[in-house]
Formats: C-alpha cells, sequence, structure tokens
C-alpha cells in the first residue's frame, strides 16, 4: 500500500503541475490518493483529502461529469465523519434514519 499511495501522490503532482488548480482530473487523483490513506487506516488524512476533492467538484457553476460521483464523495466523507446514516445505500431516502 505505501508503493500504491506513493504513485497516487505522484500521479496527483504531475497534474497539479500541468493542469489548472480545479480541473476535476486533479479531485479524481486526491480521491484515489485519500483511498489509498483509508486502506492505511490514516483515517484523518482520508478525511483531508476527500475534503480537497469535495471543494473542488463542488465549485459553483461546475458543469459536466457525473452527479453521481459527487453524491458518492459527499457518503464516503459523511460515513469517514461518522455522520451518514446507518441504513444500506440501496435502501430508498425515505427508509434511511437521519
Amino acid at each position: 500500500l505505501d508503493a500504491a499511495l506513493a504513485s497516487a501522490k505522484r500521479s496527483l503532482a504531475i497534474r497539479e503541475a500541468r493542469l489548472p488548480p480545479n480541473d476535476p482530473a486533479i479531485a479524481r487523483s486526491i480521491d484515489d490518493a485519500a483511498l489509498v490513506l483509508l486502506a492505511l487506516d490514516r483515517v484523518d488524512e482520508a478525511i483531508e483529502q476527500h475534503g480537497r476533492a469535495l471543494a473542488i467538484r463542488a465549485e459553483p457553476g461546475r458543469t459536466g461529469g457525473d452527479p453521481r460521483d459527487l453524491a458518492g464523495l459527499y457518503e464516503r466523507l459523511a460515513r469517514l465523519r461518522g455522520e451518514a446514516p446507518t441504513t444500506p445505500p440501496d435502501q430508498p431516502l425515505s427508509s434511511r434514519s437521519p
């Protein structure tokens, strides 16, 4: 997993050097790094990185991309913070707990 994290960080560094700071590809690279951090049980760092990615993806006026990606990121971040609903995501929203 350490090699995966190093790879994700290299990918992010390349994208940050070549793309505008709010490019969705940068958000994807940040998410990749966050997922590896989570697998390494570095939860606080993963939350921070997911927050960075969310800030890019949720910018006002952002178009394109799949809204489900943004929804998934919001849900992942909420779960990491212990704020997510306790019912499985395949159940209708009306049956989920607040």
